[in-house]
């Protein structure tokens, strides 16, 4: 086991490098989530989930998201979740919050090989905003690929995964990919309906207004989900 632990510390170490060279500016970040499920039955879950940010090296609340969504089992290698996300952010000119309504669509391809599980998660955002912006809506599209090991080590059955996201937006002035978002984490079972998330993100993105002065944010975080 050693050599696995070795293996992903490497790995979170070369991302976190990657994504810092490519960065004018690194940010220390945390996201604290909270997450429930319940089987409704026939392939559907009812799911509702919620994640505070924190930048400027911790120190500022500054992003709030909360989800419900319905998710439905189409097949085993396929799953469809309309969902709802509202957003609340702090503007960084000033303390005034802002919010965003964004209906989501998930279409989500699994394959398992050797124990090994793959995730193709396709997401498509419209995101409606108070605030002036450059379109009224923004339709945004996001591409996950997430790998889920078959490892599952001592009586927490901690699971190591890894995933690539890509976030583009499909109109308005901008249509080049916007950033990227690469993870490492594990999720451990504490009881048969409770478990927890912790995980290492580097997040890459432009500059808000302009194609230059790229940003990079090392991330720390975590999620504690429950079944019902």
């Amino acid at each position: 086991m050693n050599h696995k632990i070795l293996n992903t510390t490497l790995a979170a170490l070369l991302i976190s490098g990657f994504a810092t060279l490519h960065a004018s500016h690194v940010d220390t970040q945390a996201r604290l989530g909270f997450g429930g499920s319940t089987d409704l039955g026939n392939g559907f879950k009812l799911e509702l989930s919620t994640e505070q940010r924190f930048n400027n090296d911790l120190n500022t609340y500054y992003h709030g998201e909360y989800d419900v969504g319905i998710s439905y089992k189409v097949a085993d290698w396929l799953s469809l979740a309309p969902s709802f996300r509202l957003v609340e952010t702090r503007k960084s000119s000033s303390d005034k919050w802002v919010h965003e309504y964004r209906p989501m669509i998930n279409v989500t391809f699994s394959q398992t090989f050797a124990g090994w599980k793959f995730d193709d998660r396709n997401r498509f955002e419209w995101r409606n905003y108070d605030y002036p912006k450059d379109a009224d809506s923004i339709v945004r599209y996001r591409n996950r690929l997430k790998v889920t090991s078959p490892w599952k080590w001592t009586d927490f059955k901690i699971n190591p995964y890894a995933s690539v996201e890509i976030f583009q937006d499909c109109n308005g002035e901008k249509t080049a990919l916007q950033n990227y978002e690469a993870v490492i984490g594990i999720n451990a079972a504490l009881t048969d309906t409770m478990s927890l998330e912790l995980y290492y993100m580097a997040e890459f993105k432009e500059n808000a207004g302009k194609h230059s002065t790229p940003h990079t944010a090392n991330i720390a975080g975590a999620a504690l989900k429950f079944k019902f």
